[in-house]
């Protein structure tokens, strides 16, 4: 699956990282690897989704 990375509160939700993950948690782990954060800070800081085809 694809997943999208953008910042909490953002208004515009501009996407900052996209990347292909197994899973939600495993998109999450690898996107806080990046940002050299733990999950915890990540998770305060930035919101993953996935990306859904219409």
């Amino acid at each position: 699956m694809k997943f999208q990375v953008y910042i909490k509160g953002s208004k515009n939700k501009d996407v900052i990282m996209k990347l292909e993950s197994a899973s939600l948690t495993s998109a999450i782990d690898d996107a806080s690897k990046i940002k050299k954060l733990d999950r915890t800070s990540f998770t305060d800081l930035f919101t993953v989704k996935p990306i859904i085809k219409k």
